[in-house]
């Protein structure tokens, strides 16, 4: 008996020492902040950040919540070529959109807009002032082309949208007329994303020839009315000044428009034109003159 009772009091002894030392360790408050902050800073090493912590700035707002009384700002820093006439048209299709309730989810917006066959790329975004921001990036055309109809060739080698709209003020750069670059394509024709034609290998190496015969006379200061490609004798430019014919071949345009360059200064200076120059024969130039 003296035993189990000698037992049972170092055990109370024990436990209140425990309790004691407990107390005075933790009891303190700046160790109980310590301690939480700790248990905090393993638990998000661990686990990652709470899903509260998570949240993007505009997951507050609801697409479902979008409606006519929403204001559609254009930003159109990528779109410096867009004109008046197709700004306006984007925006009043967004606001239709929106007042008609039928596509109050922004990326079924941004691709109803994108279907229109002309943007290079359509984002939107919703701002806590109950304003839909829509960020507009236009391909830069530089060419007219025939395909299934008159489409525009941008400066990356898309050949998109209907030439017959108008889309763009201006490009920076003239926009040239192209004939025949796609003549003999004997298959139907394919959209990519309901906006670009697909090409085939040929048709893309035109392509590529023709944005570099566009820089290299760009780079010698030749302007061009239009361009005509032959099967046979490869690329010809009418000249915008003098109207002259002017046969380049299907490679070497650097040296070939250098030697251009050369040919009409010396004709300006013997007060002559050119009616039609060929330079598609290595190191000749066949001119038929014509009196100014």
């Amino acid at each position: 008996m003296k035993t189990k009772k000698k037992r049972k009091s170092i055990l109370k002894r024990q436990k209140i020492k425990f309790y004691q030392r407990f107390m005075s360790f933790f009891g303190n408050k700046w160790m109980l902040i310590a301690i939480t902050l700790l248990s905090g800073f393993a638990y998000f090493k661990i686990y990652g950040p709470p899903k509260f912590a998570q949240l993007k700035l505009f997951t507050s707002i609801k697409p479902s919540k979008i409606d006519s009384a929403w204001t559609v700002v254009l930003k159109e820093k990528e779109a410096p070529f867009l004109s008046s006439k197709w700004k306006k048209t984007l925006r009043e299709t967004a606001e239709k959109l929106l007042e008609s309730g039928s596509e109050k989810e922004l990326s079924a917006i941004a691709k109803k807009l994108y279907a229109l066959g002309f943007l290079e790329s359509v984002q939107t975004r919703l701002t806590d002032r109950k304003t839909l921001e829509i960020f507009l990036k236009t391909y830069k055309p530089l060419f007219v082309v025939t395909a299934d109809k008159q489409r525009y060739l941008s400066s990356t080698g898309v050949v998109f949208g209907d030439a017959r709209e108008n889309y763009f003020d201006a490009s920076g750069e003239d926009i040239i007329q192209i004939s025949d670059l796609f003549n003999e394509r004997n298959s139907s024709w394919r959209l990519f994303n309901e906006s670009s034609l697909i090409l085939d290998e040929k048709e893309q190496v035109l392509v590529n020839q023709a944005l570099n015969l566009r820089v290299v006379l760009r780079d010698n200061n030749i302007i061009a009315e239009k361009i005509i490609v032959d099967r046979y004798r490869g690329f010809s430019l009418i000249l915008r000044d003098t109207n002259t014919e002017v046969i380049l071949g299907s490679k070497d345009f650097s040296s070939r428009v250098l030697r251009l360059a050369t040919v009409t200064r010396n004709l300006e200076k013997k007060g002559v034109q050119a009616e039609r120059i060929e330079l598609d024969y290595e190191g000749k130039a066949f001119i038929k003159e014509r009196k100014i």
